[in-house]
C-alpha cells in the first residue's frame, strides 16, 4: 500500500478525529467570513468619514477573526494529527490536542520566519544588483530555494513528530534528519499528494468563486464546501507523511524522538 493510500485510509480509521478537524475547518472559515464582513463595513465607514477609530476597529476585527480562525483550525487539526501520528497499536491521550497545538504553532512560526527571511534576503540582493544576468540570478536563487523546499519538507515531518507530543525543537531536528535522508521519497510523496488532492482543491476553488458570486445562504454553503475540501486535502497530506514515517520506523531508520515526559 502506498503512503497516499495509507494516508487516505487513516482518515476513515479515525472517523471522530477526522470529523472534529473538518468541523474546525468549517468553523474557522465561518469565523473568518464574519470578521472580514464586519471589517469591510467598518472600512467603508472609515473611508467615507475619514474616521481613524473605525479604521482601527476594522483592523482589530480582522486580527481577531484571523486569530480565532487559526486557533480553531490548529486545535482541531492537532486532535486529528495526534490520532494519525500515533504508532501502530497506540491511541493518543484524551487531551493530546491541547498539548500538541502549541507545538504546531511554534513550528509554523519558525518555518514562516526562516522562509520569509531567506526569500526577503535574496530579493534584496537581486534588487541591489545592477542588471543581474540569468546565470547570476540562478546562482543566487537555487541554493535558497533548495533550503526553502528542504525546510518545508522537514517542517511537515516535524509536525507529525510534534503530534506525538515531541518537544518542537527535537521534532524539528528529527524532521530535518529525515528530510535529508528521505528527500527523494518526500518529493515523490508531495507529487502524489498533489495529484490526489487536485480534485479537492479544484472543487474548493470553484466553491470559493461561487461564494463571491452569490450572497446569503448560497454563499455560506459554498464557503462551507470549500472549507471541507481544503481541510480534507490538508489532512490527507499530513496522514500520508505519517504513513511514510511509520514505514520508515518499521524499517528501523527513524530517529527516536523523546516526548515531553522524556519517554521514548
Amino acid at each position: 500500500m502506498t503512503e497516499t493510500a495509507a494516508g487516505w485510509r487513516m482518515l476513515f480509521d479515525w472517523p471522530r478525529a477526522t470529523a472534529l478537524a473538518l468541523f474546525g475547518g468549517v468553523a474557522a472559515q465561518l469565523a473568518l467570513r464574519a470578521g472580514l464582513h464586519r471589517a469591510r463595513g467598518l472600512v467603508a465607514v472609515a473611508v467615507r468619514e475619514l474616521s481613524w477609530p473605525d479604521a482601527a476597529h476594522a483592523a482589530l476585527a480582522i486580527f481577531l477573526a484571523v486569530a480565532l480562525a487559526g486557533l480553531l483550525s490548529t486545535v482541531t487539526r492537532a486532535a486529528a494529527l495526534s490520532a494519525y501520528a500515533a504508532p501502530a497499536g497506540h491511541r493518543p491521550a484524551r487531551w493530546a490536542a491541547l498539548r500538541v497545538a502549541p507545538a504546531l504553532i511554534t513550528l509554523g512560526a519558525v518555518e514562516a520566519a526562516v522562509v520569509i527571511t531567506l526569500l526577503g534576503g535574496v530579493g534584496l540582493v537581486l534588487l541591489q544588483t545592477q542588471r543581474p544576468t540569468p546565470v547570476s540570478s540562478v546562482l543566487v536563487l537555487a541554493p535558497t530555494l533548495f533550503v526553502v523546499v528542504l525546510l518545508v519538507a522537514a517542517t511537515r515531518v516535524a509536525v507529525i513528530f510534534a503530534a506525538r507530543e515531541a518537544v518542537p525543537a527535537r521534532a524539528l531536528v528529527a524532521g530535518i534528519e529525515l528530510a535529508f535522508r528521505k528527500f527523494p521519497s518526500l518529493l515523490r510523496l508531495a507529487g502524489a499528494v498533489g495529484l490526489g488532492t487536485l480534485p479537492l482543491l479544484g472543487l474548493a476553488a470553484v466553491a470559493y468563486a461561487g461564494s463571491s458570486l452569490t450572497d446569503g445562504v448560497a454563499s455560506v454553503a459554498c464557503q462551507i464546501g470549500a472549507a471541507l475540501c481544503t481541510t480534507t486535502a490538508t489532512l490527507w497530506g499530513y496522514a500520508s507523511v505519517a504513513a511514510l514515517i511509520e514505514a520508515d520506523a518499521s524499517a528501523g531508520s527513524t530517529v527516536v524522538v523523546a516526548n515531553r515526559a522524556g519517554a521514548a
